[in-house]
């Protein structure tokens, strides 16, 4: 099907989907009303699974009983395994969704599996209004997959993966953005989360990224224990800038890896303002970053555990080497004498200025 409209529209309850549609090209959807009661299950708001392309979902209001939007690439039977014959999904708009998305994986859901694809999805200003139980944007594997096992086919792929403006205000517990799939090239900005746990990224382990670009991202959880970023397996690629973070408690961190295993092998991490009891960047695994212009009121530490190939570019506080293994390649003085931890401050404390400084 193609040349496909649907506008101005009120649904709901319905028994399950509200709107869905497979082998879809060239198709709109807009200033639809969603109004689901959980009546029954799966009453997501619009529902695509398979090969569907050249899309605009946009002006999304209501509330549904699971994903609000929700792309499902994939070749399960699912009732609708007849008339889709499975598919990628690929070159969608979604903008201006602000739902209510009881019980569901996320406000927009992104699912492919069985050696699907979906590329050149584009994502702008989507809230999570309150008592939406799941992430405004997860990421993961189809729907009849466990997505947290490992197992997942690597010939699926997600690529060209752009999100702006996602919101939460509301103190729900579940993170911002969830990654539970093999991603190519995910790309972020204009992201903003208040809440008392959880985080804003969550990278979940046995899934890898090639490239996660993040510019501009504001978080806050007050006594609570989110971190901003938990980013759990490889990314080949990062780049994270223009942070802002408000966190109390001691165990926060700003970037930090949940598993210990976590490879970083190419990063640049700059621009944070941060207000923070815990650590601004805690990396048990294996990390090559860059890490430049921190500022703020940190009152924990800018570096717990120190990852291999970190650099220190400048602007940032003193680094207190005690809590660091190893500096520069060599273990680290703690008797505030001078020596391969680099140059001791005048105070004589096991301190070291964070200026072209290869911890």
């Amino acid at each position: 099907m193609s040349n496909i409209s649907v506008h101005n529209v009120a649904i709901g309850p319905t028994h399950a989907w509200a709107l869905t549609g497979a082998i879809v090209d060239d198709f709109s959807i807009s200033d639809i009303k969603f109004a689901q009661d959980g009546s029954t299950a799966n009453q997501d708001g619009v529902h695509l699974v398979g090969a569907c392309s050249n899309g605009d979902i946009y002006h999304i209001r209501g509330v549904t009983h699971d994903d609000s939007i929700s792309l499902i690439a994939h070749d399960q039977d699912d009732g609708m395994k007849e008339i889709t014959g499975g598919g990628s999904i690929t070159d969608i708009n979604i903008a201006d969704v602000r739902c209510t998305g009881v019980g569901a994986k996320g406000v927009v859901n992104l699912a492919c599996g069985d050696g699907n694809d979906m590329n050149g999805i584009s994502i702008d200003h989507i809230h999570a209004r309150p008592g939406t139980g799941g992430s405004v944007l997860q990421i993961a594997g189809g729907p009849f997959i466990e997505s947290r096992d490992g197992v997942l086919p690597t010939t699926d792929e997600f690529t060209g993966i752009s999100a702006s403006h996602l919101t939460r205000a509301d103190g729900d517990q579940s993170d911002l953005v969830r990654i539970e799939n093999n991603i190519g090239v995910l790309s972020l900005s204009d992201l903003s989360y208040t809440g008392d746990a959880f985080e804003l990224v969550r990278q979940w382990q046995g899934y890898t990224c090639d490239t996660l670009k993040v510019d501009g991202a504001t978080f806050e959880s007050v006594n609570g224990t989110g971190n901003m970023f938990n980013l759990q397996d490889e990314i080949i690629n990062l780049h994270l800038s223009g942070l802002t973070s408000r966190q109390t408690g001691s165990t926060n961190r700003v970037l930090f890896d949940g598993s210990g295993t976590g490879i970083i092998n190419n990063g640049t991490v700059r621009d944070i303002e941060a207000e923070i009891d815990g650590t601004v960047v805690e990396l048990p695994g294996t990390a090559n970053i860059t890490l430049s212009d921190v500022g703020g009121d940190i009152r924990g530490q800018v570096v717990f555990t120190s990852p291999s190939g970190l650099k220190v570019d400048g602007g940032l506080p003193p680094i207190d080497v005690t809590t660091l293994p190893t500096v520069r390649g060599s273990q680290a003085y703690h008797d505030g004498t001078t020596g391969t931890e680099g140059p001791a401050h005048s105070d004589g404390t096991d301190w070291i200025d964070a200026t072209q400084t290869t911890l």
